[in-house]
């Protein structure tokens, strides 16, 4: 009987899942982030920050206060520029309305098991 369960949940969670690659949001975010990937300018400033926050993490180590201050200087600025391309909050944004179906989807399926 539990197998049974089981087996109808992850069929169930299949068919969500399916549902999810074949709605407007996923395919609208997927094409986005294709052309966000293209886009050097973008890529650059992601991988910038990227660099700048493991050297964050490793400067804090080292507590070179100085060294941080101006790593997230970098970073304010670059996230900046990266808010000013409409591709770039488009991705964002669809990313973030995927994010909270998934959430969403994620506390329906909770709220069916208790702790």
């Amino acid at each position: 009987m539990e197998e049974e369960l089981q087996k109808k949940l992850l069929s169930e969670l299949d068919q969500l899942l399916d549902d999810i690659r074949a709605s407007s949001l996923y395919h609208d975010f997927k094409k986005v982030q294709a052309q966000l990937k293209k886009d050097t300018e973008v890529m650059l400033l992601i991988q910038n920050i990227k660099q700048w926050q493991r050297q964050i993490v490793l400067t804090e180590h080292g507590y070179q206060k100085q060294d941080v201050i101006s790593l997230e200087g970098n970073i304010t600025e670059a996230l900046t520029t990266l808010e000013q391309i409409p591709l770039y909050t488009e991705y964002v944004r669809l990313q973030q309305e995927l994010d909270d179906l998934i959430q969403e989807i994620t506390n329906r399926i909770n709220s069916f098991f208790p702790n």
